[in-house]
């Protein structure tokens, strides 16, 4: 069955503002700026807000396809890659990045539990993108081969 716009406009959503956070804004802000405290600040910031718009474009997207496709979403392999992006992304915003924000504020990011916790998050994000990326790409070659 041929996607609505308005699903085609959240994926983009979702999808593109993984990339552009993570991959394009956050990187100029930790070249641009010579104190490392205040870029991972602002970084945070960026991925709070990130992540809950991806979480809601997600959301709504789910419960677009859900509302199409009634009990066949459970099937859609699109659906299911959605809803394993939001999952990552809650674990980011409601596990990691509480914690992640209480470390900075100890002040005790030089910690080897603090570099953990950034690593989870970085790789969960990661898989996240990754997961959309492949949901962009072969979204429509799956859909015209049915």
């Amino acid at each position: 069955m041929r996607p609505i716009s308005g699903e085609n406009v959240l994926l983009t959503l979702l999808v593109g503002g993984l990339w552009a956070i993570g991959y394009v804004a956050v990187p100029v802000i930790f070249a641009s700026l010579e104190d490392k405290s205040i870029a991972g600040q602002l970084a945070g910031q960026l991925f709070a807000l990130g992540g809950g718009l991806g979480m809601a474009a997600s959301g709504l997207l789910l419960l677009l396809m859900a509302l199409r496709e009634r009990a066949a979403v459970l099937q859609n392999w699109t659906a299911r890659g959605v809803a394993l992006v939001l999952l990552l992304l809650a674990a980011v915003q409601f596990g990691l990045s509480p914690e992640i924000a209480a470390a900075r504020e100890a002040g005790i990011t030089d910690s080897a539990e603090f570099k953990r916790l950034h690593s989870w998050a970085s790789g969960l994000y990661m898989v996240a993108s990754v997961v959309g990326h492949a949901i962009v790409a072969f979204r429509g070659h799956l859909a015209a081969a049915r």
